[in-house]
């Protein structure tokens, strides 16, 4: 009970902390710096978009520097105010790539899995980004879709992607990083997913995580990220 009681603290004690960086220092576009928004729309309009990707669907490219600067808000200092920019360009260009399959019936009612965090990760930063955008995407989507967060752990705290520059490299960092949750296979065995990340470079991470879903029964898996 003591360990619970803590955590709780902490992660009150985090949330209470964003809120009070919000307030001291309000958001402004990543791109012009107009007030009251972490990208006005103007600039997204300009937002360059990602290399093509058979494999893949995002809406942004992680080469521009408002793109890069969102998701270093988002990940890094907090600001989850950024949150729904991010999953509403998401849904946006989801939509796009499926609305062909719901129409036709061979992508339905998808479930809306994130990434996970190593525990001691997410106990440190005080929340998952990518369950933030997750289940904002499930709110905010123009398609049925229903959010899971308790399909996938992380079960190996690798060193952070980002600081690994080779493309082999990143792929043997990741390797057995993920599990199911104990009963998860009964909700996914069958099912339509897409898996949702911040931020994908090489895709290492989501193509793990993509295989234990496939290896417990899941019909499809679309591997999305905000950024790639």
């Amino acid at each position: 009970m003591r360990r619970s009681f803590g955590a709780k603290v902490i992660h009150i004690t985090q949330s209470l902390l964003r809120e009070i960086v919000s307030m001291l220092f309000p958001i402004s576009c990543a791109g012009c710096n107009a007030q009251k928004t972490p990208l006005c729309t103007a600039c997204a309009r300009t937002i360059v978009e990602p290399e093509h990707s058979d494999t893949l669907i995002a809406p942004w490219s992680f080469r521009d520097p408002r793109v890069r600067s969102l998701i270093h808000h988002l990940k890094y200092r907090g600001r989850t105010v950024v949150v729904r920019v991010c999953a509403e360009a998401l849904s946006e260009r989801l939509t796009e790539e499926i609305s062909e399959k719901i129409t036709y019936g061979t992508f339905q009612d998808p479930l809306i899995i994130p990434i996970p965090l190593h525990p001691s990760r997410k106990r440190s930063r005080g929340y998952n980004q990518a369950a933030l955008l997750a289940q904002t995407l499930a709110e905010t989507a123009l398609f049925s879709c229903v959010y899971e967060q308790n399909v996938l752990k992380r079960i190996k705290d690798t060193p952070a992607q980002a600081h690994i520059k080779d493309k082999r490299e990143r792929a043997r960092n990741i390797v057995g990083a993920f599990a199911l949750h104990p009963d998860a296979q009964e909700k996914i065995a069958g099912r339509d997913v897409i898996l949702i990340d911040d931020v994908a470079t090489t895709g290492a991470t989501l193509r793990e995580a993509e295989k234990v879903l496939k290896c417990a029964g899941a019909r499809e898996v679309l591997l999305a990220a905000v950024a790639h």
